[in-house]
């Protein structure tokens, strides 16, 4: 397999990232993968994920700008994480999309120019659905496919935190110290720019009017999305196109911890029901 490391510079910042593929092969599926809220690429299974996908596939990911995380660290910086939003993210992937599409992305010219899908985990799920509208509103090269892990059923979540103004703790990756994971407080901007994402479109308008078959994959036992958020966001898709699958036995990481110890079966089973949803 091969692996190149990337750096954009956009809007003066910077979003590293990298680029997965095998070490034979042109004309392939792109798939841009979009973690959870503040954890880097380098986080739990999302490398395991994006290496198996990378078999016979173009695999790409990032770290949003504003997320803390630099090209060369798996530190974060929390002064700069806490002026991260949705929206920002948003605009970063399609940087990084922009990259892919103009061939000034490494590996960029392995990609067939078509096929692209976007690979979400939690808020990754979110900005996946939002991303998908942005570049179909732009007449860029939209997604034909969408796979959405462990998805929320709403981006504004103060029901959830709590008090607004008291921000929400989100815990980030360990250290190097390793003495545990940093945490990041999200302030009120973050909460005034989902809302925005959300008057522009909720997630259930999105999976409701995207013509891109959709993919739910849903830990049984999530206590951060719960199953519940999952079946409540299908209500609005559209059949036959779009699917729930219910991971049992499986939480908000699909039994993966991190730092990443061995794909248990829950997440083997998750990624294979991917890889099928790809290939289809």
């Amino acid at each position: 397999m091969q692996f190149h490391s990337f750096r954009l510079d956009h809007l003066d910042r910077h979003v590293p990232g990298e680029c997965r593929l095998p070490d034979d092969g042109a004309d392939l599926t792109a798939v841009l993968v979009l973690t959870d809220i503040l954890l880097s690429r380098r986080h739990g299974f999302y490398p395991f994920l994006a290496e198996t996908l990378a078999s016979d596939r173009l695999v790409v990911s990032f770290d949003a700008a504003l997320s803390g995380y630099s090209a060369g660290s798996t530190d974060v910086d929390v002064g700069v994480a806490r002026t991260y939003s949705l929206g920002s993210e948003v605009v970063d992937a399609l940087a990084v999309l922009t990259a892919l599409e103009d061939g000034t992305l490494p590996c960029s010219d392995v990609w067939d120019g078509q096929r692209l899908a976007l690979i979400g985990h939690g808020k990754g799920a979110a900005v996946a659905l939002h991303l998908d509208r942005r570049l179909r509103e732009e007449g860029r090269p939209a997604p034909t496919a969408l796979a959405l892990l462990a998805a929320p059923a709403t981006l504004v979540r103060e029901g959830w935190v709590g008090d607004e103004d008291r921000g929400l703790a989100v815990p980030v990756d360990p250290p190097s110290d390793g003495d545990g994971p940093d945490m990041v407080t999200l302030t009120p901007e973050f909460f005034d720019d989902a809302r925005g994402l959300a008057e522009t479109a909720t997630l259930k308008e999105l999976i409701a009017t995207t013509p891109t078959p959709v993919l739910v994959v849903a830990g049984e036992e999530d206590v951060v999305f719960p199953v519940a958020e999952s079946e409540e966001l299908m209500t609005a898709a559209r059949a036959p196109k779009d699917r729930l699958v219910v991971v049992e036995k499986a939480g908000h990481h699909f039994g993966a911890g991190h730092p990443f110890g061995g794909a248990p079966t829950t997440l083997v089973h998750a990624n294979d029901v991917i890889d099928r949803f790809l290939r289809e």
